[in-house]
């Protein structure tokens, strides 16, 4: 069944949102031009399985607000990247079945943790999508931005050659590791003062560095999965798809890589 979610992002600078843009930007036009992206497998951590995430909800109803709840705490960036309630926010509108607008979370928490590394609040990346519920609804100004369409969406383009429709595969792994920096700093407390307060005084010099590890294997078309050295099967296949040959589909290999 299909269904409306609004979410919300939080940010406190117009570079922030720039960013955020472009991650909106992205998931739209991944549903919309397959072809012109690998296909995502991704873990956070060494240890973990990778996931494939595949945005499928579309986003839509773009708007820039406001909070009117907790506006004077803090103060700078840090009170408007705390949570949905504080600062400014973009809302959008994520339409699908209840799968589809979980990939859309999954796809938005993932890139939006790599576009934005490093922007923290007490000791947790800040930026990041949440459901705008009723709760969060109520703290928010009446007023509102609208954002421009082509800020989010582009055309589509249907694929007509077989290099459009054969997709790479991209296996991305997130590490974390301690920043020495941000050790030192927490080592030497003002008397009275906690290490929330000095973390957030200091919000540039982030807790934690985070490391991305892109390996590139194998190949997709059209949802079915060739490996590395098929290349040529793979081309056959999206040819057979375009048209362009009547042979059966090749056998594809869909052995998962180890990276």
């Amino acid at each position: 069944m299909l269904q409306q979610r609004k979410l919300i992002v939080p940010f406190s600078s117009n570079k922030q949102l720039g960013l955020i843009l472009e991650v909106i930007f992205e998931h739209n036009d991944r549903i919309r031009n397959p072809h012109k992206y690998a296909t995502q497998y991704v873990r956070y951590g060494l240890h973990e399985e990778y996931k494939r995430i595949e945005p499928s909800a579309d986003l839509t109803s773009a708007e820039l607000v406001s909070f009117w709840k907790h506006e004077g705490l803090a103060g700078g960036e840090v009170s408007a990247c705390h949570g949905p309630v504080f600062g400014r926010g973009i809302t959008c509108i994520a339409t699908g079945d209840h799968d589809a607008v979980n990939r859309t979370f999954e796809f938005l928490q993932w890139h939006l943790l790599r576009k934005l590394p490093d922007v923290y609040f007490d000791g947790v990346p800040a930026i990041t999508a949440y459901v705008c519920d009723e709760l969060v609804h109520d703290c928010l100004h009446a007023s509102f931005k609208v954002v421009a369409d082509e800020r989010i969406h582009t055309p589509a383009v249907v694929p007509t050659t077989v290099d459009q429709l054969v997709r790479g595969c991209c296996y991305s792994t997130r590490t974390v590791t301690g920043n020495p920096e941000f050790r030192a700093l927490m080592m030497e407390l003002e008397p009275g003062q906690t290490r929330n307060q000095k973390m957030n005084l200091n919000a540039k010099i982030t807790p934690y560095l985070s490391h991305y590890h892109d390996v590139y294997d194998g190949w997709m078309v059209a949802g079915v999965q060739f490996a590395n050295e098929a290349r040529h099967e793979a081309e056959a296949y999206a040819a057979i798809l375009l048209g362009q040959r009547n042979s059966p589909p090749p056998m594809a290999a869909l052995a998962s890589p180890d990276h």
